[in-house]
């Protein structure tokens, strides 16, 4: 009789492991589930583009979705690019854009800036009229006043608008020193 309550009692032992055991793996099992997407990305042309403009500088890099303009600022004259830059609607749709700024070296606190009065950019519409300007400035002092984010502006199918430039130095500005300037343009397919 001794024997048989020894193998009960292992016996109720290890069915109560063995139930916990199954507890806890059946709640395990409700808590950590997957799921799953499948993106798929295609390549498609880019409608809204950057064009050379007539005055795009010599030396400057300009691709479909990025452009590098190699400007000049002389002291005390304003230096003007009527057609700096363009920005074409390939299209059969219009769409907004917008001008925002990214960056722009040398950093706040830097003398450099100094050589610097304005930068200005002008978004010209197809008839010619102006939509907006883009323009960073300083007072003259070691810091820069940068452009608020632009309002989106329609850009009708078809149409190329310009990006006019002009740049102002102080008459005290030093030759070879550079501001490079970061700009994005929003569009809203």
């Amino acid at each position: 009789m001794e024997i048989r309550k020894i193998q009960f009692k292992k016996s109720i032992k290890f069915l109560t492991l063995l139930l916990t055991a199954m507890i806890i793996a059946t709640a395990s099992a409700s808590v950590y589930y997957s799921l799953t997407w499948q993106p798929k990305v295609t390549v498609t042309a880019i409608y809204v583009k950057f064009t050379s403009g007539s005055d795009t500088p010599a030396g400057s890099t300009v691709v479909d979705s990025w452009a590098r303009l190699l400007l000049k600022s002389y002291p005390n004259a304003t230096l003007t690019y009527e057609e700096g830059l363009n920005i074409s609607n390939a299209d059969t749709s219009d769409h907004l854009i917008r001008l925002r700024h990214v960056d722009i070296t040398p950093a706040e606190t830097n003398w450099d800036i100094g050589n610097f009065t304005r930068i200005k950019f002008y978004l010209i519409c197809q008839n010619g009229t102006q939509a907006t300007t883009f323009e960073y400035t300083t007072s003259g002092g070691n810091s820069w006043n940068e452009p608020s984010t632009t309002a989106y502006y329609l850009i009708p199918d078809g149409e190329e608008w310009t990006l006019k430039v002009e740049t102002l130095s102080p008459a005290t500005a030093t030759a070879g020193k550079v501001a490079d300037i970061e700009i994005a343009l929003d569009i809203q397919e």
